[in-house]
């Protein structure tokens, strides 16, 4: 018969053959019996409620509620029943298809079949021996036991899933998708499990996973004490024998090398983990690339460990064995352990701190990669170096190095570093990495240069005590070698014996020479072998003196070039009232155009300059006023333009300096002729000018020195115009002979900024307002044409003397040590020219001039004046 919404509350329903439910809600203790023939559909279980399904039993779509029970026996079969709040499903030989177990619901295969169950939101399906179940779904907190005897086939474990394969049991075909994880505890077994991207096969030690496939971004977790056998992103790997091959670790995959047995070949990318324990060993290749981790206190390397990270990182980790090391990648590894490695360390790419590290090993460093040694690390190996060594105080390297790179010490003060075993040189030794850390030391056994090789040193400059940084070779040194010298702020002095740089306790056969030039304050340096008494024969010294014969301390010739500039900058734009043709006519406008060449001597006897100049000036009265009894006055403007270039050469040293100077000028002049036009009697003429210039200074193998100098000249001058005889001819022309004897004296106010060269000089100008007095007589002839006569109407060809006398020195003040011209104090002068006015409103003056001072200086200039009258 039939029943429909039946409810059984603490009885018995029997579902016999030929009988069917629908619908019936068994609860407290009932039961509903299915058997033979019998069909019970959409049967709710609830709360003590028993569903039995016996041999030709079927029960359909039951609902299994909390507290609720169904039971499966043997030739009994259920499909498609719901299972969920803790309600459970017992299989005992029967056969159970599509089951879905939700919400702490739990299938429990004692024995029999189960097919396509469903887990989800934390259902549980447990495999029990004899038990057998296919086609598992299992996602959301699911969850399949596989226990001793039972077996899984083909279980498909989506995010959130769990498959435990215990001891005995047996998972065939799994497939371990995103989220997913696959247990296998020692002594289960799974076979042809498929690891998809971020799905998770762990593999306890006993336990076996064979024929695994681990997709690109799969992971495993595992140790070698399981045994596992596939094929991964780079081919076949296998973990048999307490040996593990080919391993690829990343997104969380993790192998576990236990004492006494090895990883080959292994590859740890992003989130990946390889753990080795004391006595665990790595051979083949093995690679640790970004984002992966290896772990361990003690490592045994017997292949090559290759760390490949663009990041920093911290390796804490002893490593010793018969291979090596190799750093790739640009990022920079801090290594802290003790290192000894048969096939050495060798740094390809990015950085390797040592931190107190030992390293009993050979060391190697390619041409893009830096090493650093901290304070107190030691190396004991050889060093091939291309790359960048960088040693901190008190570290030390007991073997040989062969250096085709850069080595230096690190940037404080005072280090001292040791090398016990030879040097080679054949790159860059630094032994002053910044520009303020004099005094650092670096020991050698023995030291050979080659072509080109360089060690940088720096001092802060002064005589003998200098702090300076030194090498000292405790055995031989030969070959040759540049010295890069750097003064470090030092004011410059006089040596005596010279600065000791170089140590040298066996034999000196290497030459050492200077890379560039070494100036401080005035004085230039250079370097010599032993010291100048001759006391000490085999070190390398600095020394300010000329050789060891002669004790003659070289000056700059950058001292003549700062002085020549300061001297041109007074001296430019300085005119007199002949060269604007002032001889009190009427208002008017002029021009003036200059060029020089001068020769000065500087008073250390070393430097001597040559001097080419040009200048441009241009004025014009603004006001005039002719008086009958007072003589005529005007007043007016002007305005310049020069430029002038220098050479200084120092004969002794062979160093030269140039110099170069441009600005401009603007003023005011005034002037008083007694008689107006007819030129007779007394005159006075005045300016005051405002100058200012750029200036530079470039010494040979030195920094561009940049600077300005600006300030006020002004001139007072008198003189008287004598006419000593004049001849008249009847067609009107008119010669006179005429004297001039006068006197000017300029104020030269024009001073340079302080300026600080880039080496840490000094520089201040000497020899500040200094005024010129120039005392002399010119004598011409004036030649007056008849009026009637168009092209020129007078002409005043001229001759004229003078003596020159400076109050002041010109000089150059370097860290308070001065340097002065010589042979300008008096100067005598020589001029020729001559003066036409071409027509009535046109005059032009043109003239050489040559000054002869002490010390043969010498000057030559040529001027030509072009004035129009108004």
């Amino acid at each position: 018969g039939s029943a429909v919404g039946a409810v059984v509350n603490g009885g018995v329903q029997t579902v016999a053959n030929g009988g069917n439910t629908l619908n019936t809600v068994v609860s407290s203790g009932g039961f509903q019996r299915v058997s033979a023939g019998g069909i019970a559909t959409e049967t709710i279980l609830t709360n003590g409620g028993n569903q039995n399904v016996s041999v030709g039993g079927n029960a359909l779509k039951t609902e299994i509620n909390s507290g609720g029970k169904q039971t499966v026996y043997s030739g009994g079969v259920a499909t498609s029943s719901y299972i969920m709040d803790s309600g459970s499903l017992n299989v005992s030989g029967g056969f159970v298809s599509a089951a879905s177990v939700f919400m702490n619901g739990r299938l429990n295969a004692f024995s029999g079949n189960i097919d396509g169950t469903l887990l989800n939101q934390g259902g549980r399906q447990f495999i029990y021996s004899g038990a057998t179940a296919s086609n598992t779904l299992a996602g959301n907190e699911g969850r399949e036991y596989i226990l001793s005897g039972g077996q899984a086939n083909k279980t498909v474990l989506n995010s959130g899933a769990l498959q435990s394969v215990s001891s005995g049991g047996i998972a065939s075909g799994t497939t371990i998708n995103d989220g997913g994880v696959q247990i296998v505890y020692g002594g289960g077994v799974a076979t042809g499990s498929l690891v998809q991207n971020g799905g998770l096969l762990r593999v306890d030690d006993q336990g076996q996973a064979l024929d695994v496939y681990i997709s690109k971004g799969g992971n495993i977790i595992t140790s070698t004490g399981a045994t596992v056998t596939g094929t991964n992103a780079h081919g076949s790997f296998s973990i048999s024998g307490n040996t593990a091959t080919n391993m690829l670790l990343e997104n969380g995959g993790l192998l576990a090398v236990l004492a006494g047995n090895t990883a080959k070949d292994t590859v740890v990318n992003a989130d990946g983990r390889l753990r080795v324990e004391d006595g665990g060993i790595l051979s083949g290749t093995t690679v640790i690339n970004n984002g992966g981790i290896i772990a361990a206190s003690n490592i045994q390397n017997d292949g090559q460990f290759i760390l490949n990270f663009d990041n920093d990182a911290l390796f804490v980790a002893n490593l010793k064995g018969q291979g090596g090391l190799y750093k790739n990648n640009t990022g920079t590894i801090t290594m802290t352990g003790e290192i000894t490695l048969a096939d050495g360390v060798n740094i390809n790419e990015g950085g390797l701190i040592i931190d107190s590290a030992n390293f009993n090993t050979d060391l190697k460093t390619a041409k893009n990669s830096i090493v650093y040694l901290l304070e107190g690390s030691n190396v004991t190996g050889a060093v091939a170096n291309s790359g960048h060594l960088l040693l901190n105080n008190n570290t030390l390297i007991t073997g040989n190095i062969d250096n085709k790179g850069e080595i230096s010490l690190g940037n404080t003060k005072f280090l001292s570093s040791k090398i016990t075993g030879d040097v080679k040189n054949s790159g860059h030794m630094i032994l002053n990495p910044t520009s303020q850390s004099a005094g650092n030391t670096l020991t050698v056994s023995n030291y050979i240069g080659t072509v080109g090789s360089t060690i940088s040193m720096g001092g802060v400059l002064k005589g003998d005590d200098t702090l300076t940084d030194k090498l000292i070779v405790e055995g031989n040194t030969s070959g040759e070698s540049m010295i890069i010298y750097t003064n470090e702020g030092g004011e410059g002095a006089k040596t005596l014996e010279g600065i000791n740089l170089i140590t040298v306790k066996g034999k000196s056969d290497a030459t050492f020479s200077f890379y560039n030039r070494v100036v401080a304050g005035k004085y230039d340096y250079s370097l010599q072998k032993g010291n100048e008494s001759g006391t000490e024969l085999n070190g390398w010294y600095l020394t300010s003196n000329l050789t060891n014969d002669v004790p003659v301390k070289k000056i700059r010739p950058e001292s003549g070039s700062y002085t020549n500039n300061m001297e041109l900058a007074n001296t430019l734009f300085s005119i007199s009232s002949q060269d604007r043709i002032s001889e009190g006519q009427n208002s008017s406008m002029w021009m003036r155009i200059v060029g020089g060449h001068g020769k000065q001597k500087m008073a250390d006897g070393q430097n001597d300059t040559t001097t080419n100049r040009y200048v441009q000036q241009i004025g014009g009265d603004i006001y005039t006023l002719e008086t009958n009894n007072l003589g005529d006055f005007s007043i007016g403007l002007m305005g310049g333009y020069a430029n002038a270039k220098g050479k200084t050469q120092n004969k002794l040293s062979g160093y030269s300096a140039r110099n170069a100077i441009h600005g401009y000028s603007l003023g005011g002049y005034g002037s008083w002729y007694q008689n107006g036009k007819n030129s007779q009697g007394a005159y006075i003429d005045s300016w005051l000018q405002y100058n200012w210039f750029n200036a530079s200074v470039k010494g040979g193998d030195l920094s561009y020195e940049a600077y300005n100098i600006k300030g006020l000249t002004a001139s007072i001058e008198g003189g008287y115009n004598m006419k000593i005889k004049e001849w008249s001819r009847n067609d009107g022309h008119i010669t006179s002979l005429w004297l001039q004897p006068h006197i000017q004296t300029i104020w030269m106010g024009v001073n340079p900024d302080t300026h600080i060269e880039t080496n840490g000089t000094k520089i201040n100008g000497v020899g500040k307002n200094n005024s010129q007095i120039k005392l002399g007589a010119k004598a011409y002839w004036d030649f007056k044409q008849n009026k009637n006569d168009k092209l020129i109407k007078e002409i005043k060809p001229y001759i004229e003397t003078n003596w020159i006398h400076n109050t002041n020195q010109y000089g150059t003040s370097m860290n308070g040590d001065s340097s002065f011209t010589s042979g300008i104090q008096d100067v005598g002068e020589a001029k020729i020219g001559i003066t036409g006015n071409i027509t009535d409103t046109l005059s032009i003056n043109t003239s050489i001039s040559h000054q002869i001072g002490g010390n043969n200086n010498r000057d030559t200039e040529g001027n030509v004046s072009i004035k129009l009258n108004f």
